[in-house]
């Protein structure tokens, strides 16, 4: 990820002065030798940070407690994470989330992704998926297990996640989605302390409650899919909704918004200026993958999306 360059130190008092000024933290243990190479990049995202760091030689860095949540994914090398008297390894396939005063430190070559999330945006979305108010805070389990297939979910919006930021353009509709997916999936997925809440059962939507989701998702295609206003538009949880969509449509509410904005896509193709790039309409409707579009585009058309572009004149 190389969007925003968020700092680089080539001596250990810059590194100290970036951590302090960038990172809101304290260089506990630096190198000894005069010059580094340390690189942070960041992409602020609507809810929350995406940073990649690259401190080349250890480091350890001292965290206060934050109203973010640190999820935090190795790309090499070794780091630890010391929370109380609990040491969590951040290396190969094991990641780590905290939120509480925490102790990083970083080996040599270690480079990791960090995703920071703002807590209440989390606890938000929480509700608005199971119709009830989360505990005081919610608390993760530290351990992130990439391994497990519960993970998969969580990596693949991730690396699409990624890839759109790292463009030379990022379309802050395709990231505002994808973030949004971030969180719902970490919410469904990760263990915390409200995991019981999602194996309740969940109650039948009212059939006027999928006329006005449907009727919503088609007026607003050019706005990011965000599962709060759907549940304050009909007063019943997401998961309410998704239940009651596959029982009664066959469907789910996210799949009736990809076909919708397939529809808008082959309009913009048709209507648009004469061989208009099927990737700026991908952006413009919501697909992150353009590989995906277009397969997504041919299952529903039977012709690719450039067949579908207006011919010049």
């Amino acid at each position: 990820m190389a969007d925003e360059p968020a700092f680089a130190a080539s001596t250990v008092a810059d590194l100290v002065s970036c951590v302090e000024s960038y990172l809101g933290a304290v260089c506990m243990e630096a190198p000894t030798e005069r010059r580094v190479n340390v690189l942070a990049n960041r992409h602020r995202l609507p809810g929350g940070e995406l940073w990649f760091c690259s401190y080349g030689e250890p480091v350890q860095i001292r965290f206060a407690e934050t109203d973010y949540l640190r999820v935090q994914f190795p790309r090499s090398g070794r780091g630890t994470t010391l929370l109380g008297h609990h040491r969590i390894d951040v290396v190969g396939h094991q990641g780590c989330m905290s939120a509480a005063d925490a102790t990083l430190s970083f080996g040599r070559h270690f480079k990791q992704l960090v995703w920071r999330v703002d807590r209440s945006a989390l606890s938000r979305k929480f509700a608005a998926i199971t119709g009830h108010a989360p505990p005081r805070q919610l608390e993760f389990d530290p351990r992130l297990d990439l391994t497990l297939p519960a993970a998969r979910p969580l990596l693949g919006i991730l690396h699409d996640l990624v890839h759109c930021v790292s463009g030379p353009a990022p379309h802050r509709f395709v990231e505002t989605e994808l973030e949004q997916a971030l969180m719902v999936t970490l919410l469904t997925h990760a263990g915390h302390n409200a995991r019981h809440l999602f194996e309740r059962d969940t109650a039948i939507a009212a059939p006027w409650q999928v006329l006005r989701v449907e009727e919503y998702i088609a007026a607003n295609l050019h706005k990011p899919f965000m599962i709060e206003e759907v549940a304050a538009l009909t007063g019943c949880s997401a998961r309410t909704l998704y239940r009651t969509f596959r029982k009664y449509r066959g469907y789910s509410p996210a799949e009736f918004s990809k076909q919708r904005r397939l529809c808008r896509a082959r309009d913009l193709l048709r209507e648009g200026p004469p061989f208009r790039a099927v990737g700026e309409v991908a952006a413009m409707c919501g697909f992150a993958d353009l590989s995906h579009f277009s397969r997504d585009f041919r299952t529903l058309w039977g012709q690719w999306p450039s067949a579908s572009r207006q011919p010049p004149k």
